[in-house]
């Protein structure tokens, strides 16, 4: 369920600030984004992939960029 869901991504993001790990969980995109319910489609893994490469602890962190 989505609860289940958020709870989950709640603790997930618990753990990761106190083990000071970076990390960046994107907001779901729109519906409209969506071939089904898990799975983007190319535009939606755009979109995504614009959102990691704009954010600093993505950039910092994964790319060793900064």
């Amino acid at each position: 369920s989505i609860d289940t869901y958020r709870k989950l991504k709640s603790e997930i993001k618990i753990w990761l600030r106190q083990n000071n790990v970076p990390y960046y969980m994107p907001p779901a995109l729109p519906s409209d984004l969506y071939v089904d319910a898990s799975h983007p489609l190319s535009e939606g893994y755009a979109m995504l992939a614009k959102q990691l490469f704009e954010n600093k602890s993505f950039r910092s962190s994964i790319l060793c960029s900064e």
